[in-house]
């Protein structure tokens, strides 16, 4: 049985409190000082360099006699210390590191790295707060691919599902060279038919219309509710096929009645398409296709079809 977000979240935190502590920067931070991890880099810098050095120097004054030179003794401090420095810089960065494995774990593989106990200086609550960003998106994601992806009143894909669905139409035409064309279509004075009839009457003209959208379209074409009174056309066609299929649509809406209280109540559609150009990107395509149905709004015309 799949689990819910939440209580994958909650499975998380637990395992939080209960993983033990390991490793040089978990012990280190377990007992609390110093607090801050630029304090604990200055602390390691001081005694990872100065005390090979002063153990060198000490050992020279000891034994003048036995021990190399001043310099010598000094350098050969201070590149064990800077070895010793390297190995700890790398343990105590660990939270740093294990922070950018999660982003990339996560947005390359889906997958979300667990939690550490969290430790109180400023990389291991940066860390704490990457896995625990990550894990509310996926939860988000998750919500959000549990939507509907259907509009409840006509039963076309709905916006959010339509971008999709418009993306993979996209590579299709780019990929095999097939013509397409876009098409936004108004249902005109809708406000008015709500107010005169009611919003179930409003509803029933919709899907009046979505029906014979759908019966226009051939097996390949698609349509979406795009907005309160838009619907999207993807019609796989040229610009002169797609205009007479669009041109039987607004015959066929034309024809169309829906009764409300014994009184048939008619409706019209109006129109803009765009055949697709494949230099522009998706964006593009939606705005050019914006522009064609708000040309055939300011000039009163029921189809605009751009070349």
């Amino acid at each position: 049985m799949e689990t819910s977000p939440s209580s994958r979240i909650e499975a998380r935190e637990l395992r939080e409190d209960s993983e033990p502590t390991e490793g040089f920067y978990n012990r280190w931070s377990r007992r609390g000082w110093p607090r801050s991890y630029g304090a604990k880099l200055w602390l390691l810098a001081v005694l990872a360099l100065g005390g090979p050095l002063l153990l060198g120097l000490l050992t020279h004054r000891a034994f003048p006699a036995r021990s190399p030179g001043l310099l010598v003794t000094g350098l050969l401090g201070l590149a064990v210390g800077g070895a010793l420095l390297a190995v700890a810089l790398r343990r105590v960065t660990r939270p740093i590191r294990e922070a950018r494995e999660a982003l990339e774990g996560y947005f390359d593989r889906g997958e979300i790295g667990s939690h550490r106990p969290l430790r109180e200086d400023e990389a291991g609550r940066l860390r704490h707060q990457v896995i625990y960003l990550l894990e509310h998106l996926d939860a988000r994601g998750t919500l959000l691919r549990s939507l509907p992806a259907k509009d409840y009143s006509t039963g076309l894909p709905n916006r959010a599902a339509a971008k999709e669905r418009l993306q993979q139409s996209r590579e299709l035409a780019l990929r095999d060279h097939l013509p397409l064309t876009l098409a936004l279509v108004d249902v005109v004075d809708l406000r008015g038919i709500n107010e005169a009839h009611g919003y179930h009457l409003g509803d029933r003209f919709l899907t009046g219309v979505a029906q014979r959208l759908l019966g226009q379209l051939r097996e390949s074409d698609w349509a979406a509710r795009w907005g309160d009174d838009e619907f999207l056309l993807v019609l796989f066609s040229d610009r002169e096929g797609a205009e007479s299929a669009l041109e039987r649509v607004l015959q066929d809406v034309k024809t169309m009645r829906v009764v409300a209280g014994g009184r048939a109540v008619s409706g019209r559609v109006r129109i803009g398409a765009v055949p697709v150009d494949r230099s522009r990107h998706l964006q593009g395509w939606l705005e050019r296709v914006e522009e064609a149905l708000e040309e055939a709004r300011s000039r009163s015309t029921d189809l605009v079809v751009r070349p």
